[in-house]
């Protein structure tokens, strides 16, 4: 029972995140092609924020980061992961 509500919250919300991935992506790229700067490093530091985000790992230098770095804006990265 749990496992068929938790399908059918994800379904539900299904949309709202794949619009804030949408534009989370855009939004880095646009803003770092702009200066001039790789996206390369984004995606371990995605993925180190991502987990201390889930409580997998703790990494408070990620989360005092993340909204500090350019191209990453609040809320398509909460409609993204949230």
């Amino acid at each position: 029972m749990k496992l068929l509500l938790f399908i059918v919250i994800e379904v539900l919300l299904l949309p709202i995140t794949a619009i804030g991935g949408i534009v989370f992506s855009i939004e880095i790229m646009l803003k770092t092609f702009r200066r001039g700067f790789s996206v390369t490093a984004y995606s371990p530091f995605f993925a180190r924020w991502f987990l201390h985000h889930l409580g997998q790992r703790t990494d408070e230098a990620a989360a005092a980061l993340i909204t500090a770095l350019p191209g990453v804006s609040r809320w398509p990265l909460r409609l993204a992961v949230g």
